[in-house]
């Protein structure tokens, strides 16, 4: 997948499908023990999350929801809820199919030390796609601003990831990392209306499209940003599913 993503990289949308395979690449080590389909092996219980406070009634809302998923629709992390994806937790599980299998049952995550394992392994697909590109930039992160990752990943600890997120925005715009030490950086994210990328090439500020929706046509829509990662995203889906897991006798829909 990777390989795949670097060899793309004099395309229109090369950059966009960087992102995109480093949000999945990413998931491969926070998801890590599940599996993407409906299988026994997602089936956990005694889900508990540490340095995480909560009351009686997010606390029964969790196992209600871990149950009712469990049971439902046993796919991927779902029965775990959105505890793998929050960097600063620490949690633990019962996996079930595992038990009955006899092999170790009890699952514990630390995710501040998975997550920098990731930080580190995504630094070096970005190497080599800037050697792709004619760029070069050292082999391994520098040792500040590594800190300085794992403190933000372990100190943010609001659940809601927009908050999170701002804090990022913060921590950068502060001159915090060695790439912005001036604090001249300034990052953006505008999910939709104006300023968002489906507006700049939709010029629609609705938060949900009419099935009958009719968007009128402008020139600078096929070098859109959200032109460009549809086009990403598409590519990135036909090479998982039609040319890479085949090799592995793996046939996805």
């Amino acid at each position: 997948m990777i390989a795949a993503c670097i060899a793309d990289c004099a395309t229109p949308y090369a950059l966009h499908r960087l992102g995109i395979t480093m949000h999945v690449y990413a998931d491969t080590f926070a998801h890590q023990g599940f599996a993407g389909v409906c299988h026994e092996i997602n089936d956990v219980s005694e889900l508990q999350g540490k340095r995480m406070k909560k009351n009686g009634w997010q606390q029964f809302k969790e196992r209600f929801l871990s149950g009712f998923i469990k049971t439902v629709l046993p796919l991927g992390h779902g029965a775990v809820l959105t505890y793998p994806d929050l960097p600063f937790a620490k949690w633990s599980f019962r996996n079930e199919w595992l038990d009955r299998n006899k092999r170790s049952a009890e699952g514990i995550r630390d995710n501040p030390p998975l997550f920098m394992r990731a930080v580190d392994a995504m630094y070096r697909v970005m190497i080599d796609y800037r050697k792709c590109i004619g760029k070069k930039s050292p082999q391994r992160i520098s040792a500040s601003d590594r800190e300085r990752i794992e403190y933000n990943l372990r100190h943010f600890t609001e659940s809601e990831g927009t908050t999170r997120y701002k804090r990022w925005r913060t921590s950068i715009a502060d001159g915090d990392f060695s790439f912005d030490p001036d604090g001249t950086e300034r990052i953006s994210y505008v999910p939709k209306g104006r300023g968002s990328w489906k507006y700049d090439a939709l010029e629609t500020e609705k938060s949900t499209d009419d099935d009958d929706e009719v968007f009128p046509y402008h020139d600078d829509f096929l070098t859109s940003n959200w032109k460009l990662f549809h086009d990403a995203l598409q590519k990135h889906r036909f090479v998982v599913l039609r040319d890479i897991l085949p090799r592995y006798g793996i046939c996805g829909a």
